[in-house]
């Protein structure tokens, strides 16, 4: 199953977020480590799950704060507490959401989110498992103006 490019993936948050963001391949986050803040379930018609995210406190924040327009020291303060302001996190989990249309295109298994986990260690066994050996994995790090780097890794069952 297909996942988006780069560049595929920079040209819709440009779009979504009314700036322009870049994209570059990296290194997956790794579960269990401390980068892993929370994770996205996407679901297919027959309700297994198609596509995993896994991103960083900073997608969480920049992201968020990016659609909402709100200050970056705010959007710091979130990274560094390591606690997300409600309305960042609705707007994320809206970004997520919107993102569900890209790895549509790229695939013909229909996906949708289902759930945006605030806390990865609530994370069902089913996503866990998508992620810890998925058929294909991309990452990438962001370049969010205003904001600064952030990490997103999309999975496929």
């Amino acid at each position: 199953m297909p996942l988006p490019t780069p560049q595929q993936f920079a040209e819709s948050l440009s779009t979504l977020l009314g700036v322009e963001i870049e994209a570059t391949a990296s290194d997956p986050i790794v579960w269990n480590s401390q980068d892993a803040f929370t994770a996205a379930d996407y679901h297919t018609q027959e309700r297994t799950v198609g596509a995993a995210a896994v991103v960083d406190v900073k997608a969480v924040a920049y992201l968020g704060s990016c659609l909402t327009l709100t200050p970056q020291r705010n959007a710091e303060q979130m990274v560094d507490g390591r606690t997300i302001e409600p309305q960042a996190y609705e707007a994320f989990c809206e970004v997520m959401n919107i993102l569900a249309g890209l790895l549509n295109d790229v695939d013909p298994v229909h996906v949708k989110l289902r759930e945006v986990f605030p806390d990865r260690r609530k994370v069902n066994d089913a996503l866990k498992k998508v992620v810890a050996k998925p058929s294909c994995v991309v990452a990438f790090d962001l370049e969010i103006p205003k904001y600064g780097t952030a990490k997103v890794n999309f999975f496929r069952p």
